[in-house]
């Protein structure tokens, strides 16, 4: 029989390969019910880009009857779209490329000097052109999102870097930018920045390195957000995501959610997936074995409910370990979701502030399969691989041994 477990075939990739794992709940399908979202992932995917906003406004604020850039036309027309189609076109993109999500009114446009110093501006953007590192700009703010520098348009094709070239001026020290600031979107978008900046940092280690002690950036937007408010409903906490932050220094000490990450063994990751049929709540946590240098999951399955004030609670009645059936008795954990988006959703437990990304099933699956295939970071164990050849090499000589 192989050793190699089903969770390395992708074929499965449909299946929830979160429970596929090492043999949990291999019956239950990986994406979550089509009642799960309402839009096709795709549109899903547009939205947390913009929101379906409609009107007749045109990508850049213009109205049908204004002209287009130049810039844009010409973008357009290298791509077969006739100029007379051209406003036309851009007003129905216009909703699919705003930073805004869905129903929320665009934040006021602010005009503020940029001071350029002998190492740059000090500042990073994202793909919407959101301000997500700030160094040295006292009128900028992380979660600005910048839409014009010295009168020229920013747009998620043409980005600030790309505009920067165009304006900069030999000797100018100072440049005009024009913002939006304060929209939820911009800080959702700046916060899943972070925490997932903050989760690469961690490595090979996992979430039993991480120290919530260097993240102020993070708890600050993360707080500016939960101020905004957002959704928390249960529609809204469907789906598959993956814990990249926590604040509370006893979570990833007390084992995680199973209670398997608690020393000896250490917490790596955890994710989660919350559906409407069953099994309708897992949590699948990896944890770290030092000793042997492996990697295995602890799982657990069950149920969850969302209360009228945010309140989730999971429910299990399933517990395993490496493939294995530990326990059946009731277990249960309850957190306050303060902030439910297209990508983040951040919950409060009694020891501090959780941040989830949203994630596909897919990336799920190849995370998971990632873990597995690791040696532990600073283990003296041999590692996944050589523990494999090793097993295998005893399986063969037994079998030699019985043959003869």
């Amino acid at each position: 029989m192989s050793s190699i477990h089903p969770i390395f075939s992708f074929a499965l990739v449909a299946a929830f390969i979160i429970s596929v794992a090492e043999g949990f709940a291999p019956a239950t399908p990986l994406s979550p019910s089509p009642k799960t979202f309402k839009t096709h992932p795709r549109a899903a995917t547009l939205r947390s880009a913009g929101g379906f906003r409609k009107g007749n406004t045109g990508i850049l604020g213009l109205r049908l009857q204004d002209s287009v850039p130049p810039g844009v036309g010409e973008v357009l027309s290298t791509y077969g779209v006739e100029p007379s189609k051209h406003a036309a076109l851009l007003s129905e993109l216009k909703p699919l490329l705003s930073p805004g999500q869905e129903g929320e009114a665009s934040s006021p446009e602010l005009e503020v000097v940029v001071e350029r110093g002998p190492k740059g501006l000090g500042i990073v953007t994202d793909q919407n052109n959101i301000v997500v590192q700030n160094t040295g700009q006292p009128n900028l703010q992380v979660g600005d999102r910048i839409t014009a520098v010295e009168g020229v348009p920013v747009t998620r094709a043409k980005g600030v870097a790309d505009v920067l070239k165009e304006v900069l001026v030999k000797g100018q020290t100072q440049y005009k930018f024009v913002i939006e600031r304060g929209g939820k979107a911009s800080l959702e978008s700046v916060l899943a920045a972070l925490a997932r900046t903050e989760g690469d940092a961690l490595g090979d280690a996992g979430l039993y390195a991480q120290d919530a002690g260097g993240c102020g950036e993070l708890l600050s937007v993360a707080e500016s957000l939960e101020e905004q408010g957002g959704v928390s409903n249960a529609e809204g906490v469907l789906g598959f995501w993956k814990l990249v932050f926590t604040s509370d220094p006893t979570f990833a000490l007390s084992g995680g959610v199973t209670g398997y990450g608690s020393a000896p063994l250490k917490l790596a990751m955890h994710w989660q997936c919350f559906q409407d049929k069953d099994p309708r709540g897992q949590t699948v946590e990896m944890i770290a074995n030092m000793d042997m240098g492996t990697h295995a999951i602890a799982a657990v399955k069950g149920d969850w409910s969302m209360s009228g004030d945010g309140v989730l609670a999971e429910s299990y009645s399933r517990l395993e370990y490496g493939g294995s059936l530990q326990a059946t008795s009731p277990m249960s954990r309850d957190t306050r979701c303060t902030y439910v988006g297209e990508t983040v959703r951040m919950a409060r437990g009694s020891g501090g502030l959780f941040v989830y990304v949203r994630i596909t099933a897919q990336e799920a699956g190849k995370e998971i399969a990632g873990w597995l295939e690791k040696k532990v970071a600073g283990s003296v164990g041999k590692g996944p691989s050589e523990a494999r050849w090793e097993q295998m090499s005893k399986e063969s000589g037994a079998q030699s041994t019985l043959g003869n």
